[in-house]
């Protein structure tokens, strides 16, 4: 699997590593571990980190799965330019329907977002 997921405790946050060439039942898949460890913790923030993304679901995916997202966390996304551009669009997405979503090029910039 190209992602993992895991919560950073002493951080209270939700850590999700994406490598690689992802699809859409990857990112579906990682929800619900971020939604299972959201119910066990309480964690509302999650720090996405797709750096060594190589590949991202087509659009129409991006899209549905941005609409999606759930209001009651937190998310910030880490990007190289590599799925700069797709991440870019998941967050105008996002921020269109006031989901909580930021898109960062710096890894120290979003976990300070994320303590807002």
């Amino acid at each position: 699997m190209p992602e993992t997921v895991e919560f950073i405790k002493d951080k209270n946050y939700i850590l999700v590593r994406s490598f690689g060439d992802t699809g859409i039942e990857d990112w579906k898949r990682s929800m619900k571990q971020v939604r299972k460890i959201f119910a066990r913790t309480g964690a509302r923030s999650v720090l996405v980190d797709v750096r060594e993304q190589t590949t991202t679901p087509d659009t129409f995916d991006i899209f549905e799965f941005g609409e999606n997202l759930p209001g009651d966390l937190k998310f910030a996304i880490v990007s190289s330019e590599t799925t700069r551009r797709d991440q870019d669009f998941l967050e105008t997405v996002g921020r269109n329907r006031a989901k909580p979503i930021r898109l960062f090029g710096d890894y120290e910039e979003a976990t300070n977002w994320l303590k807002l």
